[in-house]
């Protein structure tokens, strides 16, 4: 009867089971955030080059809606009061702005030209690349 009443009492996990356990926790872990870490790079490419397809897509519908030149420019502060684009040479860029280019239809924004949209600077790890 002792016997049965000091079993009944004992709970919890011995010192092998939590060491097993810490050991498979860190094999899973292991295995797990190298995965991760490549998921948020994949992510991260894709929102960048939708986000670029998107304002494609906007530039050609409001080219086609206003009858003028919609441009999508390099800039290198995008929401700046003058976004100030990069020079046509350059062949990466991180944001972008999407602008009505009607006043000379160079593919710069110019002071008084409607901006759309501006975009932020691509995120760490991503370089958007022209091949012009």
């Amino acid at each position: 009867m002792l016997r049965r009443a000091m079993k009944a009492k004992q709970t919890g996990f011995t010192l092998i089971e939590l060491m097993f356990t810490i050991v498979v926790l860190a094999v899973l872990l292991g295995l797990a955030v190298p995965n991760f870490r490549d998921f948020l790079r994949n992510s991260r490419l894709t929102t960048t080059a939708n986000e670029l397809l998107a304002d494609a897509h906007l530039a050609r519908t409001e080219a086609v809606k206003r009858r003028v030149a919609v441009s999508i420019c390099s800039a290198t502060a995008p929401h700046a009061e003058n976004p100030g684009c990069r020079a046509p040479d350059a062949t990466s860029f991180s944001g972008w702005v999407v602008f009505v280019d009607d006043i000379d239809g160079d593919g710069a924004w110019d002071n008084g030209e409607e901006i759309l949209r501006r975009r932020d600077p691509a995120p760490a790890g991503v370089t958007v690349k022209s091949d012009t």
